[in-house]
């Protein structure tokens, strides 16, 4: 009798496991991602999904303040999320990310060390830095007689006018009002009004603002503006696109550094697999592949490039080596 109710017992089970695998356990290995922007390839998640067997629920929230509201609510049933690098000490500080567990994530000890320090997650508890970019000026050579060195040029009599300047949602906002803060010679940390009256001052003379990559290439593809203040993404996009365009990845000044980070969430219900998830898009080959592909650096250390495909690659990939002097003028975000 012992043995009938085992044997039961075993085809049970089996049962159980074989459905596992079947549609209804697909349902059980999903693990849900959300980033502002585009900051994770989507063909790169497909990789995943092949590579594992684990479906991937992933998307995009169209600015912070919509993922912000999405967590803050409870609407959204976000595992990992990656939102600009700014919003990290706000949810931080809300309670809305969990601490991470490093042993869980081997591919965290190829992370260049000096990406985990400049992070917004100064302790390390939250975060793992997975790729990094830059603020500079893009402009149209055929509009603009002098060449553009110089955040304090933007203040130039004519250049308002044909100037596009990124919404305080953008990710390269915040950046702004620290640019105009070292124009006006304040820390906007200790006080803000100068530096928004610059930009006030700006908008005045004629300036716009945009809150988006592609609404910002449609201004320079109408003709609309001719200089503008982004990341060098957006920049690569941009001058992909539009003749005559010239970006300037480190203004005398100096530039800001940007750290893309991914995160787990304090809601999180899938949390291995949110761990697999963010060690395998830390890992040597999908860096690799992210630094051929797309236009942000990849934060793990390994990861070289020949001169051949660094001549096309992000300036920030190229300028890796030398960050520490190029973006020492400014302080890092």
């Amino acid at each position: 009798m012992k043995r009938i109710i085992a044997f039961v017992l075993t085809v049970m089970m089996t049962v159980g496991l074989l459905a596992g695998c079947g549609d209804g356990g697909k349902e059980q290995r999903v693990v849900n991602v959300c980033s502002w922007g585009e900051y994770i390839d989507e063909s790169l998640i497909g990789e995943f999904e092949a590579q594992t067997g684990i479906h991937v629920n992933y998307q995009t929230a169209e600015s912070n303040e919509t993922l912000y509201s999405l967590l803050q609510t409870g609407g959204a049933d976000f595992d990992v999320i990656v939102p600009s690098d700014y919003m990290i000490g706000r949810l931080i500080d809300e309670g809305m990310l969990a601490e991470l567990d490093y042993s869980a994530i081997p591919n965290y000890d190829l992370i260049d060390p000096q990406y985990k320090s400049l992070s917004f997650d100064p302790e390390n508890k939250y975060t793992v830095p997975y790729s990094w970019g830059t603020v500079g000026i893009i402009y149209n050579t055929k509009m603009v007689d002098e060449p553009i060195t110089s955040w304090k040029q933007l203040w130039d009599e004519g250049i308002a006018s044909q100037l596009a300047l990124p919404d305080i949602t953008v990710t390269s906002g915040p950046y702004m009002i620290e640019v105009a803060g070292k124009v006006a010679g304040v820390d906007p940390a200790e006080n803000e009004d100068p530096a928004f009256e610059l930009i006030e001052q700006l908008a005045d003379n004629g300036a716009t603002f945009y809150e988006s990559s592609g609404d910002l290439a449609s201004k320079f593809e109408l003709g609309e503006v001719s200089v503008a203040v982004c990341q060098d993404f957006d920049a690569s996009t941009i001058t992909s696109a539009v003749d005559g365009l010239e970006y300037v990845i480190v203004p005398e000044e100096g530039s800001y550094l940007g750290i893309n980070q991914v995160n787990i969430t304090k809601s999180c219900k899938n949390t291995d697999l949110a761990y697999k998830f963010i060690s395998w898009l830390i890992s040597y080959d999908v860096q690799y592949q992210d630094a051929i592909d797309r236009v942000e650096a990849p934060a793990n250390m390994k990861v070289e490039l020949t001169e051949e495909q660094a001549a096309s690659a992000p300036e920030t990939f190229v300028t890796k080596d030398a960050i520490g002097p190029k973006f020492k003028g400014l302080k890092y975000r």
